[in-house]
């Protein structure tokens, strides 16, 4: 975070647009775990790391656009009120269009379909894929046998023999 707020400040020269962008970044980081607070899903380093990062990248960048282009609109003597819409009018259209082919990327690890470029097939389930898949089972049986009061007793005896 020390590196990024030095390459910043060296880019911008103004510490208030370094504190900007650090901040939305720690936004994001707080809007991640509360959404896995709320869907009561567990952090797992491998897929809710892998995800902060490239959600704080993709914050960083669409920061630096929008800030970038508000500065050059300032220094060129236009009211604040002004150089925020004329920014939001040229750049919005551009950072929704790097979230949405972030997001059209994910999508088919998230429906877990996979697609093999040698053979020209499309498939679901596929094998790289169920690396990702292995953590979400362990997760339902985890609640699973966490929820039951005898994970050894059969669901279906009553009276707590098998």
């Amino acid at each position: 975070m020390f590196l990024m707020a030095m390459i910043l400040l060296a880019q911008f020269n103004s510490f208030y647009a370094v504190a900007l962008i650090l901040s939305s970044v720690v936004l994001s980081t707080i809007g991640v775990f509360l959404g896995l607070l709320i869907t009561n899903s567990p952090f797992i380093i491998t897929q809710s790391g892998v995800g902060i990062v490239a959600l704080a990248g993709i914050v960083v960048n669409n920061n630096i656009v929008l800030l970038d282009r508000f500065f050059l609109f300032r220094n060129k003597s236009i009211s604040t009120y002004d150089a925020i819409l004329r920014t939001g009018v040229e750049r919005l259209r551009p950072v929704f269009l790097t979230t949405a082919t972030t997001v059209l990327g994910l999508v088919p690890m998230a429906l877990q379909i996979g697609v093999d470029f040698f053979d020209r097939s499309i498939e679901l389930g596929a094998p790289a894929l169920r690396f990702w898949q292995t953590f979400g089972h362990r997760h339902r049986l985890g609640t699973h046998l966490r929820d039951s009061p005898n994970p050894n007793r059969h669901p279906s005896s009553i009276d707590g023999s098998t």
